[in-house]
């Protein structure tokens, strides 16, 4: 039978300090068995402070994952950040979306197209680093029509040529970030915005990783009426959550098992979560606290290079009303026999 011979950490420290306050460390506990196998007990990384400086680079899990996959689903509040009570506005900004990509954007690599339902109180700090920003239903269906229609227009010009597009500044990388998605989709009472909003998002979702057009999505209801994409967000992202079947909601049937306890993580731990990893294993991350002042700072050194605004055309008319269609034929139809309209000869 094999038994645990010794406990093994390894802490990895990043080469360089983006501050005096913050720094960057990767620290695995392993077991080793006798059989010579090991098993790893926690995979752990993430700054250990905050600053309102951004570092020229930013090696964490969370520009990883914003970078290396098609679409980033942050739930516990992703695409969702799935989480109940967590305060996910630091992690909207954290995540890569804004802070690690502030660089790029500034340049004209990325563009971030930002969707806040919540009458913008999340993304309109930050709203200099946006290219566009939807705050009302009609607004977000329309970028969201929009940056499908990109995609189509990017992905025919691709084809035959390469099967994955490189951003360029005339190109970028597109990041469709949503905040919140239940308000786009669950909660939206206006069926033909939520038809339109659910056809877009599925193109984007399935077909928007080659040309380079994504989708970052935020919810804090982990629920399956409410997300019905949700197997269509190829990564995701737990942080703290009520119960065990709402992390294998947002995380996937075996992710408690893996070790992703998103329904034990203590409240007096904000920006915590789990993901499960390329490997299957649950990942413990955290995301740094971001302040307003940081928001405001960042916005201000690399705001997005050009705006384009969002035009929601005029409503059409309201079709008639049956009787009104109705007395509109009877008049039709007493002119053709020459009476008036109270029946009598004219």
């Amino acid at each position: 039978m094999a038994t645990v011979t010794r406990l093994v950490t390894f802490v990895d420290v990043a080469g360089h300090a983006p501050s005096k306050t913050q720094m960057h460390v990767s620290a695995r506990l392993e077991v080793e068995i006798s059989d010579g196998r090991r098993v790893v007990l926690l995979d752990d990384r993430g700054w250990g402070a905050a600053t309102n400086r951004l570092p020229e680079t930013m090696p964490d899990i969370w520009m990883h994952h914003s970078l290396r996959r098609g679409d980033l689903r942050v739930a516990g509040a992703v695409a969702h950040l799935h989480r109940r009570g967590h305060r996910r506005g630091q992690v909207v900004v954290d995540v890569g979306q804004l802070f690690g990509l502030a660089p790029a954007i500034h340049t004209g690599l990325v563009e971030i197209h930002g969707i806040d339902l919540k009458g913008g109180m999340e993304l309109r700090m930050g709203e200099r680093l946006l290219t566009r920003c939807a705050v009302t239903a009609a607004e977000a269906v329309v970028l969201l029509e929009e940056a499908a229609q990109a995609m189509r227009t990017r992905a025919a010009r691709l084809a035959g040529h390469v099967r994955e597009h490189t951003p360029t500044t005339g190109q970028p990388l597109i990041v469709v970030l949503i905040d919140e998605l239940s308000a786009l989709t669950a909660y939206q009472t206006d069926r033909d915005l939520l038809k339109r909003a659910e056809a877009a998002l599925a193109l984007l979702l399935s077909q928007g990783r080659a040309p380079a057009v994504v989708v970052s999505a935020f919810t804090q209801d982990p629920r399956k009426e409410v997300t019905k994409l949700r197997d269509l967000f190829t990564q995701k992202i737990g942080l703290r959550l009520q119960t065990a079947e709402e992390t294998r909601t947002v995380l996937g049937d075996g992710a408690v098992p893996a070790g992703a306890l998103c329904h034990q993580i203590s409240i007096d731990t904000p920006g915590m979560g789990y993901v499960i990893g390329e490997n299957g294993r649950a990942e413990r991350v955290r995301a740094g606290q971001v302040t307003d002042t940081d928001i405001k700072a960042v916005a201000a050194q690399f705001p997005a290079p050009e705006k384009h605004p969002i035009v929601v055309p005029e409503p059409e008319p309201a079709a008639k009303t049956k009787r009104e269609r109705g007395d509109k034929k009877k008049q039709r139809g007493d002119a053709s026999t020459g009476e008036a309209p109270g029946g009598e000869a004219a």
